[in-house]
């Protein structure tokens, strides 16, 4: 009976323990403030749009089963952009901001720095 009880509690500090670390990752990104920042463009990437199919065999106790995969990604609109302090960044925009903008250009942009951890937690451009 005891260790019954020793797995219990240990089962109960963990819980609490990862509830109290994704509590603290909520509340770091919900209470981030926004700093908007000037950069300049330096480089411009697309993803196209991608889609793969997979197919393969699994064998289980029961026999042999066929098993197929589907795989898709959207596509991307990459800007990367110099901060001010050097930095450079890749950020994801919209496509009407990827073409308006040319390479040397500037943009200005928005990042979400995390309330405890100082963090960057999302970077975006603004229109």
């Amino acid at each position: 009976m005891k260790d019954f009880f020793k797995i219990e509690s240990l089962l109960t500090v963990i819980i609490v323990l990862v509830s109290l670390i994704l509590l603290f990752g909520f509340v770091d990104i919900f209470f981030s403030k926004e700093i908007p920042f000037n950069g300049i463009v330096i480089d411009k990437h697309y993803k196209s749009e991608s889609s793969s199919y997979g197919t393969g065999v699994a064998y289980t106790t029961k026999g042999m089963a066929v098993v197929t995969t589907h795989q898709s990604s959207p596509e991307e609109f990459l800007v990367m952009v110099k901060k001010p302090n050097g930095e450079v960044i890749t950020i994801s925009c919209e496509a009407s901001m990827y073409y308006a903008k040319k390479i040397n250009q500037s943009i200005s942009c928005i990042s979400d720095v995390g309330y405890f951890t100082k963090e960057v937690w999302f970077n975006e451009c603004v229109k």
